[in-house]
């Protein structure tokens, strides 16, 4: 029997998120059409929630990193917090990663304001992935980005779509072992050499610090710690 327009559809999804087979019986649901992109460099990622939310649980999360920063509402400010939920040191920015993964979250903690930036809304949590991707426009990149905010249910696909490409940012020696972090970083610094032993802009915080006061960063943009050094997410396909 052939099947209908509407099953092959949902048969598609399934199959692009898991590589599973369609076969069978399968009951027909409506579906919701996403717009394809003419750029494949912007097209959605389709997150399987469960799986997602297994993986991180799996992580501890690294040091938090707390900033105001300025909202949409002129002259106002929003407090939010950043840090990692997952590895990133692995991540070469060229070569990509080896699938969708999570690295991190953001939280706008401010109840009314929506942060300028990003427009993270009030009172929200995101979590921050990185995916594979095409090339980018500027061939130095195949590792795309985006927020997802975080799901309030266990189960089920939702498409996010990416935010720009991951480039390089610095050089500098990537230690055995060391743990992810995932801050706010001003990327005018990017594109020069720092050492280990003096790097104070770029130090990765002690997991024993106490968590940081609220300070001012209008500048700072999504950073982490890559196999590169440091990474920072920008905005540009």
């Amino acid at each position: 029997m052939t099947r209908s327009i509407s099953t092959r559809a949902v048969c598609t999804l399934s199959v692009a998120l898991f590589a599973a087979g369609c076969g069978g019986s399968v009951a027909t649901t409506p579906t919701t059409t996403i717009p394809v992109p003419t750029d494949p460099r912007m097209a959605a990622v389709h997150v399987d929630v469960g799986p997602m939310l297994t993986e991180i649980n799996r992580y501890n999360p690294g040091p938090r990193h707390s900033y105001y920063r300025p909202a949409r509402e002129a002259g106002q400010q929003v407090a939010v917090e950043i840090g990692a939920l997952g590895a990133s040191t692995d991540i070469d920015p060229l070569i990509g990663p080896q699938g969708f993964r999570v690295i991190g979250w953001v939280e706008n903690k401010d109840l009314r304001y929506t942060e300028l930036m990003y427009g993270l809304k009030p009172g929200t949590r995101y979590l921050i992935w990185v995916a594979p991707g095409p090339v980018n426009s500027t061939n130095n990149s195949r590792t795309r980005w985006g927020l997802f905010e975080y799901p309030r249910t266990r189960t089920g696909v939702t498409p996010s779509a990416p935010v720009g490409y991951v480039l390089w940012c610095q050089n500098y020696d990537q230690p055995s072992g060391r743990p992810s972090d995932v801050d706010f970083r001003d990327p005018t610094t990017c594109n020069v050499n720092v050492s280990e032993r003096s790097q104070p802009l770029f130090g990765l915080a002690s997991l024993n610090a106490p968590a940081e006061a609220p300070r001012q960063n209008a500048r700072g943009v999504v950073w982490f710690h890559c196999a590169t050094g440091g990474c920072f997410a920008s905005n540009r396909f």
